[in-house]
C-alpha cells in the first residue's frame, strides 16, 4: 500500500503465482561508509510470507503483519514473497 522512503526502488512481481517486492537501496555508498536506509513497507491487511538480503544465509519469516521494517546497507537489496 505504500513505503516511507524515496531512497529505495520498489519492484513488484508474480514470482511462480506469489506476490513478490525487491527493495533496492539507491544510495551511493559515499567513502565504504555503509549509507544504511531504513524503510517501512505497508501492506493492504495483514500478509504473512519470507524475506531475504543478500547477506542473509536463510529466508526470514513474516508472519501476519500489516508492516515489515527493513534496514538496507547501500547497494544492497531485500528480496520478499507474500503467501
Amino acid at each position: 500500500a505504500s513505503i516511507d522512503n524515496t531512497d529505495v526502488l520498489v519492484g513488484c512481481f508474480d514470482y511462480y503465482g506469489q506476490e513478490a517486492f525487491m527493495v533496492v537501496n539507491i544510495t551511493p555508498d559515499a567513502g565504504n561508509s555503509g549509507s544504511s536506509q531504513t524503510v517501512t513497507l505497508t501492506f493492504d491487511g495483514a500478509q504473512s510470507g519470507q524475506y531475504i538480503d543478500m547477506d542473509d544465509t536463510a529466508w526470514q519469516t513474516l508472519s501476519n503483519a500489516n508492516t515489515l521494517s527493513l534496514t538496507i546497507p547501500a547497494g544492497e537489496a531485500v528480496v520478499i514473497v507474500l503467501d
